[in-house]
């Protein structure tokens, strides 16, 4: 729900910061760990998301899969 919105929000957030310094004088080692670790996060995050998509889409999913047809919005949205 919220939560999870929220701290994938500030995943972004924290990856983005990161990731202007990257661009310009460069990230120290320690930076770049966590830049990479808060990006696993983020992908663990994608991952649940698509698995609850998929569970709400049913087995049409793997049939049609995820081509954001009217059918799988009609579904997704019930």
């Amino acid at each position: 729900g919220a939560d999870h919105r929220a701290h994938k929000g500030a995943l972004l957030d924290q990856i983005k910061v990161l990731d202007g310094l990257a661009d310009g004088p460069g990230l120290s080692p320690d930076d770049w760990i966590r830049r990479y670790s808060l990006g696993a996060s983020l992908m663990d995050i994608y991952r649940c998301e698509e698995l609850f998509w998929q569970c709400r889409g049913g087995q049409n999913w793997l049939l049609k899969g995820d081509a954001n047809t009217a059918y799988f919005q009609a579904i997704a949205n019930g």
